[in-house]
């Protein structure tokens, strides 16, 4: 076939068709391209016309890689609404069914402001589903599971965080029978905004001294230096340790491993020493934090108690556990709560250990 021929057959008429319609079909979505482009701005703008029902100014806070992670999720984005004074939140709560993921919008209700140095948590006002990760019953936390985030201003201003267990009890419980997992993801998310706000937005005039924050009252005392190579034992983390003369005690801030998902326990042990030292029991044991551990609100304050009443067997040697089938006398767990319980019990032994070990100069 010559090439005049080849321009005269059907084949290159096919061809030509086709390279035309290639060529219509390409400029005309480049047209639509540029007549139906959304921007970040204009996506935003519509976003928060949803959340608010109406059109408000938003302006973005920015944040460090640091403070948008704490043990409750990720913060995605942050924004000050000008037109109410609050922040609004965008974050992803973990710990979901399959390890999959919650992303909610949250608005904190406060008074005061940053500049001032006056910025006070009052509130949740709202709170609006934006995706998931994996939560394949997502669509059983219905408006009433959200709004209930809302209906507990006076709870979460008081420094709560909510919680999503089957069966418990605490005001803060918030979830979803058959969706517990998913419910848990969205706790999660709300309390990733709240953490932020708590650690970020609000900061005090004068940061409290936490040795008498424990004590309640002013007391004088020594902060020992804990080397690297005494800081972590079998047991956990020795975070701060003082030395508490007015009280003959010494106060430990200690992270227990071995938790729910490998998740942490973090305690304040009051350890009671003659001298020499000599330890001679526990005082007190509160709680601080912990990380991954859902049902640590099962764990009522007599588990704590018990801790204080074992000085004998303290003195003598031992360390705590958590076994729901022993009955051993240093045995100490809440049943439904073991594993909470066991790195609870080792955030004392990390105390404990490290007594032993680096300030009375014996074995841990």
């Amino acid at each position: 076939m010559t090439t005049k021929e080849f321009f005269k057959s059907n084949a290159f008429k096919s061809l030509a068709v086709l390279i035309a319609i290639v060529l219509v079909a390409g400029a005309l979505l480049a047209i639509f391209n540029d007549v139906l482009y959304i921007s970040d701005e204009e996506r935003l703008r519509r976003t928060l016309s949803a959340i608010y029902g109406q059109e408000v100014t938003a302006e973005e806070v920015t944040l460090s890689e640091e403070e948008r992670h704490n043990n409750y999720g990720d913060v995605n984005a942050a924004y000050y609404i000008a037109d109410d004074g609050n922040y609004l939140f965008q974050t992803t709560g973990g710990g979901g069914y399959s390890n999959g993921s919650v992303t909610l919008w949250t608005v904190i209700a406060c008074t005061g402001t940053r500049e001032a140095g006056n910025l006070a948590l009052t509130g949740i006002d709202r709170v609006v589903y934006e995706s998931n990760s994996g939560q394949t019953l997502i669509s059983s936390l219905d408006d009433d599971f959200y709004a209930f985030f809302a209906d507990n201003d006076a709870l979460v201003s008081s420094g709560g965080y909510f919680t999503a267990i089957n069966g418990g009890t605490g005001d803060l419980n918030n979830f979803v029978l058959n969706a517990t997992m998913s419910s848990y993801a969205a706790s999660n998310a709300v309390n990733t905004a709240l953490a932020c706000f708590r650690t970020v937005f609000v900061t005090a005039d004068e940061e409290a001294d936490p040795v008498e924050e424990y004590y309640g009252e002013s007391v004088a005392y020594e902060t020992l230096t804990v080397s690297e190579t005494d800081k972590t034992n079998k047991y956990g983390t020795v975070d701060a340790v003082y030395f508490v003369a007015d009280k003959g005690q010494y106060l430990f801030r200690t992270t227990g491993t071995g938790g729910f998902q490998d998740g942490t326990v973090t305690l304040w042990t009051a350890l009671t020493a003659d001298t020499g030292p000599v330890l001679t029991g526990i005082d007190k044991v509160v709680y601080i934090s912990n990380t991954n551990q859902s049902w640590m609100d099962k764990i009522e304050a007599s588990f704590y108690d018990n801790f204080a009443n074992r000085d004998a067997l303290v003195a003598d040697g031992g360390y705590f556990f958590a076994d729901k089938n022993s009955s051993d006398e240093l045995n100490n767990v809440t049943i439904g709560a073991s594993r909470a319980s066991a790195a609870a019990c080792n955030a004392v032994n990390a105390a404990l250990a490290y007594f032993r070990s680096a300030l009375a100069g014996g074995e841990a």
